[in-house]
């Protein structure tokens, strides 16, 4: 509930650790664009300017120019917010998972022949 009634996400990551950016996909699930470190999985996963926007790792004067340019484009947030969530639509839900796990092992079987 906090994620889906905030303007936006934001996932401060200083590190490339980040194996998958779970809480993304919980954004985008819910409309939310994310304010991302350009760092790590997050900039193959957030389209900047598209479905968030990205700063540079340790600016933390970067990142409050974003977010306050977020803040104050609402129209812009829900813009990135809208193509969040088709982008979930079109990656994320458990059929898309599904149908890619599937495409993979027949690639896999078909390979075999």
């Amino acid at each position: 509930d906090l994620i889906g009634n905030a303007r936006f996400l934001i996932m401060p990551s200083e590190g490339y650790y980040e194996t998958f950016g779970m809480v993304i996909i919980e954004a985008y699930s819910r409309g939310i664009p994310v304010v991302a470190t350009n760092i790590g999985v997050a900039p193959d996963m957030v389209s900047n300017n598209q479905t968030g926007l990205l700063f540079e790792p340790g600016n933390a004067q970067d990142l409050v120019e974003k977010a306050r340019w977020l803040w104050n484009h609402p129209e812009e947030s829900a813009r990135m917010g809208d193509n969040a969530r088709r982008e979930f639509e079109e990656k994320y839900t458990h059929e898309q998972n599904y149908k890619m796990l599937m495409d993979i092992y027949q690639k896999v079987i078909n390979s075999k022949k």
